[in-house]
């Protein structure tokens, strides 16, 4: 049985509200859908492996724009902070990608309010054969409405790294809610804004994810 929240009706609806007035604001971005299925498994009480796998859809939900598999390692450095590691084969329609990252995440919570911060290093190669390299800060915000039910809100940020120095790229915010279910499983769905920044011409776009977690 899955433990529903208290109320549930109201926390969507603010959410749904929140999503729509964000399309209505920026009717010129891009729509982008984000589907994901995620499993975990703590190999030992420091260590853990994820396998997660993604399809995301484009030019507003109509066209195929990737797929990726993706394998990570996290090691708990010590108390509230971790380090993680990942690989990322990414599927275009014209291109097979790779990319590796690594970063560190400091969490921590003050009652119902709690905190995950990360810097990650990440590269990329095989799109236009070249190189890039890409520093990312994310710091997402929740709030425990209940044990099974979190709203939360995020922001991140891109800086590239290369020949020309450290250029800021684009910038994601998020909003979004985790329901956990009996058994230990969770989903997340979220409405994101990209955009990216420093060009004559920037791209934006409406994210929206669904990620379902499977946890071993």
């Amino acid at each position: 049985m899955i433990d529903y929240p208290a109320r549930p009706i109201r926390y969507w609806a603010v959410a749904l509200c929140f999503v729509i007035g964000c399309l209505i604001a920026s009717p010129q971005n891009d729509n982008e859908l984000w589907a994901s299925i995620e499993a975990e498994k703590d190999l030992t009480p420091r260590f853990r492996i994820e396998l997660e796998q993604e399809i995301r859809l484009n030019d507003h939900l109509s066209s195929f724009k990737e797929t990726f598999s993706q394998i990570s390692l996290t090691y708990g450095i010590v108390k509230n902070i971790q380090w993680s590691g990942d690989y990322r084969l990414i599927v275009y329609s014209d291109e097979i990608e790779g990319r590796v990252s690594t970063g560190v995440t400091h969490s921590g919570a003050t009652g119902p309010l709690s905190h995950t911060y990360r810097v990650k290093f990440q590269r990329e190669s095989g799109r236009k054969s070249s190189l890039e390299d890409h520093l990312r800060n994310r710091l997402i915000v929740r709030y425990r409405i209940r044990k099974s039910f979190s709203p939360y809100v995020g922001a991140e940020t891109f800086h590239e790294v290369g020949r020309e120095g450290f250029e800021y790229d684009k910038f994601r915010i998020t909003i979004g809610m985790r329901a956990k279910f009996t058994g230990g499983n969770s989903a997340r769905v979220f409405y994101r804004l990209q955009r990216q920044v420093g060009r004559s011409n920037p791209k934006s776009a409406n994210i929206f994810g669904i990620k379902y977690e499977i946890d071993f």
